[in-house]
């Protein structure tokens, strides 16, 4: 990426405002939302959608609509991944080496969490009832009253 796919030619934005920031995953997934772009490079094209789903990605849609103005900024993109210097996530190791990577990134706003707190990241998997039975049932429900409303209307 060329610093202009990020940061605009003209209107450029500072990017400690909380509104760049909770906006920024728009322009991650300008590239990881094309489907054929990732599968060039091997990578999943899913990142924003399962990002979107979770807690923190629902919560900087909001902000970014103008919906509530959080404390402190969210986890986005590049909370986890860095800014300039972009990084996929490390998941060599073992289980508990990985999840007290994903906790030390997590403790960048949650102060002394243990490591179990890193279980509630979704690492861009879609959920399952087996894997995240609470998130996959709320995105069921989601899913059921949407067709509901749809329905409804016709």
């Amino acid at each position: 990426p060329a610093c202009t796919d990020c940061h605009g030619a003209h209107a450029i934005q500072d990017a400690r405002q909380l509104g760049f920031h909770a906006a920024s995953h728009t322009i991650c997934a300008k590239c990881h939302d094309n489907d054929k772009l990732m599968a060039k490079y091997g990578l999943s094209s899913n990142v924003l959608t399962s990002y979107l789903d979770d807690f923190h990605g629902a919560s900087n849609l909001l902000y970014a609509e103008g919906v509530g103005r959080p404390a402190r900024p969210m986890a986005t993109c590049t909370t986890c991944h860095g800014v300039h210097n972009i990084q996929p996530f490390d998941k060599s190791g073992s289980r508990a080496a990985i999840r007290g990577r994903v906790a030390e990134i997590c403790r960048g706003c949650h102060e002394a969490v243990p490591d179990a707190f890193a279980d509630a990241w979704l690492s861009h998997y879609n959920p399952t009832p087996k894997t995240a039975p609470l998130v996959w049932l709320v995105l069921w429900r989601k899913v059921v009253v949407a067709c509901t409303i749809t329905n409804t209307l016709k």
